[in-house]
C-alpha cells in the first residue's frame, strides 16, 4: 500500500511538472485557497509557478546555510570572529 502512494505521488508530480517536494507545496496551497470546488487550469497553473518560485527560494536560503558550515570548518568564521573582537577592543 505505501508503495502505491509513493508511485501514485510520483505520478502525480511528473504529470504537474512538479519536483515531490514541490507537489507538497502545491497540494497544500491548492487546499488552502482552492476551497471545496475544483479550480480553474488557469488557477492551477499560477499556484504551480507560485510554489516553483517558493521552492526555488526555499533551495537557495538553505544553501546559505551550507555556505556557513563549510567556512566554519575552514575556520574562517573564527578569523573574522577574531577580527571582529580585536576591532571592537581597539573602538575601530
Amino acid at each position: 500500500m505505501r508503495e502505491n502512494i509513493e508511485s501514485d505521488r510520483k505520478q502525480q508530480a511528473d504529470d504537474l511538472g512538479l519536483t515531490q517536494t514541490e507537489l507538497a507545496f502545491y497540494n497544500i496551497l491548492l487546499a488552502e485557497v482552492g476551497g471545496s470546488e475544483t479550480p480553474s487550469q488557469e488557477f492551477q497553473m499560477q499556484i504551480k509557478d507560485v510554489v516553483q518560485s517558493l521552492v526555488s527560494m526555499l533551495d537557495e536560503a538553505t544553501q546559505i546555510v551550507g555556505f556557513f558550515e563549510k567556512w566554519m570548518s575552514k575556520g574562517v568564521l573564527n578569523e573574522i570572529l577574531s577580527v571582529s573582537l580585536l576591532r571592537t577592543s581597539m573602538n575601530l
